[in-house]
């Protein structure tokens, strides 16, 4: 998630939509652009100030995660070709977040098998990578958005193993 705030000061109330495919550029070049899953809507009361959290996916697999402190615009440019068909597809919606990140970065980054970053949770707290489950889930997500690429036989579910050393 992602909390947008304004700093202009508005005469009337304003309802912003964020459509899905959104790009948050970062203020931070460090950090990862943001790409937004899920159309939202926002309420600005111009008697009001505060946050408001947009769910998000990272777009940059290789940048650092950002963090609190970071500050988004949107990008001229919002997502197109095989990521918006992924974002759009109602299958994606309802998958689980973690799924729905390592699907982002399978066409965002192309990573090979064992290429992804890891992602941490309460149960991982030093991350792991997409499991088995989640290949079959990320596969299953791809096709069902349409996208028929050189990323889904990278996705089987047999890992990547080294080559046998020469003798």
């Amino acid at each position: 998630m992602s909390s947008p705030t304004s700093s202009r000061r508005l005469t009337r109330p304003l309802l912003v939509t964020v459509a899905v495919g959104t790009m948050l550029e970062p203020s931070r070049s460090a950090a990862q652009t943001m790409v937004v899953t899920i159309e939202t809507e926002i309420y600005l009361d111009p008697r009001e100030s505060g946050s408001r959290d947009i769910p998000v996916a990272c777009a940059r697999m290789r940048k650092d995660q950002p963090g609190d402190g970071d500050r988004f615009t949107i990008s001229g440019e919002p997502a197109t070709g095989d990521l918006l068909r992924l974002l759009r597809a109602s299958e994606f919606a309802v998958a689980g977040a973690r799924v729905q990140q390592f699907a982002v970065w399978t066409i965002t980054n192309d990573p090979g098998r064992n290429g992804y970053t890891g992602l941490t949770s309460t149960f991982d707290p030093l991350g792991s990578g997409p499991s088995d489950e989640d290949f079959a889930a990320i596969r299953a997500l791809l096709e069902t958005a349409g996208i028929r690429s050189r990323r889904l036989p990278r996705l089987s579910l047999t890992r990547e193993t080294p080559p046998p050393p020469a003798c």
